[in-house]
């Protein structure tokens, strides 16, 4: 599928209508607008494309979709047409500029929508109505945890927060238990009672269980900390030294 940002990819997201590529644009290079498209799984045909003033990251669900901006604002879209319908910024324009906040890619579990805000030396968990964006709760995340994960991951009725640990959150936006370390890994996705994820180190698609303990690896020749899972099938962001592109795997039975 050509694509007309393929250096600066850098969200993948799966939902019912469709894939959906976002770009994160660095500024002094070039000076266009990102974009997040839709694109049909099968025939990979772009069916929607909308702009953006900064870098893009979705998140599709149950036909709703949002997305953090890298401005410090949230948006919900919708998810065929990729229109926004409900906006609220979350970090200050001047901060975001200045001490280069930034908002993670959004997540949506145990009716909420949770995301984090600001950077390593001051994190929050967010919680926002799925629908208004109102903010529900704000929780700053203790030193060790913040430096330890980098987003939030929702599905089949549970919260967690992931990177180099993995780490529950209940309803209200509290730490359940303590962090669970997994060595090199960069991002997880939960499936069933375990998660998906890439690892860096040696970089590898891997099936964790409950625990944390790896159950399956696929070594890659490349990967980036970027995954989308969608029942059986997987997307990642890499390119095997051909050209950024989304790579698409057959996961395995739960």
């Amino acid at each position: 599928m050509p694509y007309a940002l393929p250096s600066y990819l850098a969200d993948v997201s799966a939902g019912r209508d469709g894939v959906y590529a976002g770009t994160a644009v660095i500024r002094r290079f070039t000076n266009v607008p990102d974009v997040l498209v839709r694109i049909d799984p099968r025939t990979l045909a772009i069916r929607a494309r909308a702009s953006f003033p900064a870098r893009v990251a979705a998140v599709e669900q149950g036909r709703s979709m949002w997305a953090s901006i890298g401005d410090g604002r949230v948006v919900r879209l919708d998810p065929r047409t990729l229109a926004i319908e409900a906006s609220r910024r979350l970090l200050p324009a001047s901060a975001v500029s200045a001490r280069g906040l930034g908002l993670s890619r959004p997540a949506a579990g145990l009716g909420s929508l949770w995301l984090l805000a600001g950077d390593r030396l001051d994190l929050q968990l967010v919680r926002l109505d799925p629908l208004s964006l109102a903010v529900r709760s704000r929780t700053r995340l203790p030193l060790g945890v913040e430096r330890a994960v980098g987003r939030v991951v929702a599905g089949d009725g549970r919260v967690y927060l992931v990177g180099e640990a993995i780490v529950r959150v209940d309803g209200r936006g509290s730490l359940v238990g303590r962090p669970v370390a997994v060595p090199g890994l960069a991002t997880a996705v939960v499936r069933g009672t375990g998660w998906v994820g890439l690892t860096c180190c040696g970089p590898a698609l891997v099936q964790l269980d409950e625990r944390g303990r790896v159950v399956a690896r696929t070594d890659l020749r490349d990967g980036s900390g970027l995954l989308a899972v969608s029942d059986d099938d997987a997307w990642f962001l890499g390119d095997a030294g051909e050209g950024n592109g989304i790579v698409h795997v057959r996961l395995a039975g739960r």
